[in-house]
């Protein structure tokens, strides 16, 4: 349990089928390009990428006639490929995982968004403390250098840690989705932000007299949001699933197990 709200994890065992490669006769340099490519095709089902790679790199060094500069070639492509692979994989996953919520093709520096949170010993009064981030500036900037090598995992959760041998200055955001009126709902250390992403024309230095455009992430709103389940965005409305929370239970049995839906109407905003 994590700020009140249950973490709950589904594992999903895969089966790879044993994959038969016939090398009784050799195909034309085509051919072998087109079982790589069939073999690529395939195996598209499996979401690792060096996998992938390795696969296809393998099928190939069958395929070639043994000797030895060919087979020292493919061994340094198979290497080649495998580490292209695995960069791919980490630096581009798919847009939807983030709905709209990125920066020039990547997921928005969660140090960047950790930075417009407040500290939970802040008075609740005022949840806001900075409002306003320059994504432009910030994305790549050493104030958030910490987010840059960020994580994304299957479910689309964007998180890195401040300090790698401490799990408490883990920080991480989930896109639930976006609003019809352009409205951003992130879910992140058992809070729902709303947040907005214009694009903004900014003076930066005054002396100068010269606007650039930029990218603006503005947080609108938060709710604590213990015992979370899932939410979802229909047109403006968000619907949130979460267990019924307890505040006067033990904090290992706070979330009751019973859920409720809770429905929020966002056009205001």
């Amino acid at each position: 349990m994590v700020g009140g709200s249950q973490k709950r994890a589904f594992v999903q065992m895969q089966t790879i089928a044993p994959i038969t490669i016939r090398t009784s006769t050799r195909p034309s340099g085509a051919g072998r390009l087109l079982n790589c490519a069939f073999l690529r095709i395939a195996t598209r089902v499996y979401r690792n990428a060096q996998f992938k790679s390795r696969l296809c790199a393998m099928a190939l060094y069958e395929y070639l006639p043994r000797r030895k500069n060919m087979k020292a070639f493919v061994a340094v492509l198979m290497l080649f490929m495998s580490s292209m692979a695995v960069a791919a994989e980490k630096g581009s996953p798919s847009l939807d995982l983030y709905k709209g919520f990125s920066y020039q093709g990547k997921a928005i520096n969660p140090k960047c968004v950790n930075l417009l949170q407040t500290w939970i010993s802040e008075s609740p009064e005022y949840g806001i403390i900075t409002k306003s981030i320059v994504i432009d500036s910030c994305q790549d900037s050493n104030l958030a250098f910490e987010g840059k090598d960020y994580s994304v995992s299957e479910n689309g959760t964007v998180s890195y840690y401040d300090d790698p041998e401490d799990g408490h200055t883990y920080f991480g955001y989930r896109v639930v989705g976006r609003t019809l009126n352009n409205v951003f709902v992130l879910f992140h250390s058992g809070y729902i932000g709303l947040y907005r992403l214009n694009e903004t024309n900014v003076i930066f230095d005054f002396s100068k007299n010269s606007a650039k455009s930029v990218q603006v992430l503005t947080k609108l709103s938060h709710a604590w949001m213990p015992c979370f389940i899932s939410a979802e965005i229909r047109e403006n409305t968000l619907l949130i699933v979460k267990d019924i929370w307890d505040s006067s239970a033990p904090s290992a049995s706070q979330c009751t197990g019973v859920s409720e839906t809770l429905t929020f109407n966002l056009s205001d905003f």
